[in-house]
């Protein structure tokens, strides 16, 4: 498949469609969730997050199974982050699958969502010379 820089990707659930950043210099996946707070559900660790759903709505309070914790290193910042990494279905184009998304507070950031190379190696090619082309 392939895709521009930008891409509209929809998750369900909770239903909802982003504009994503398309980065094959991020290794992994990043959506924008607040709220963040583990927990213990039988004998696993679990997540609760809040994602947003627009302007005009309410954001929706979601669980998931935590897949995995890891450490991020941003450009920006001198000390790596821990972060959740959760399964989540993303259709983009014509695929639709569980990919895994990390949580973090994107709310500094331009774009809600990117989409990173763990996605893209099997997947896609990127075109950064162009936007929403997934089909």
């Amino acid at each position: 498949m392939l895709v521009g820089q930008l891409e509209h990707i929809r998750l369900d659930p909770p239903g909802v469609t982003y504009t994503a950043r398309i980065d094959s210099g991020a290794e992994g996946s990043s959506i924008h969730a607040t709220n963040i707070v583990t927990f213990e559900r039988d004998g696993k660790r679990w997540v609760k997050f809040e994602l947003d759903m627009g302007k005009k709505e309410e954001p929706v309070t979601m669980e998931r199974e935590v897949v995995r914790r890891v450490m991020v290193r941003q450009v920006t910042q001198d000390e790596a982050e821990r972060r959740v990494k959760v399964m989540m279905r993303m259709t983009l184009g014509s695929f639709s699958d569980m990919i895994e998304f990390s949580l973090n507070d994107r709310s500094a950031m331009e774009y809600p969502v990117l989409i990173g190379r763990d996605f893209l190696r099997n997947n896609a090619v990127v075109d950064v010379s162009q936007e929403f082309i997934a089909k």
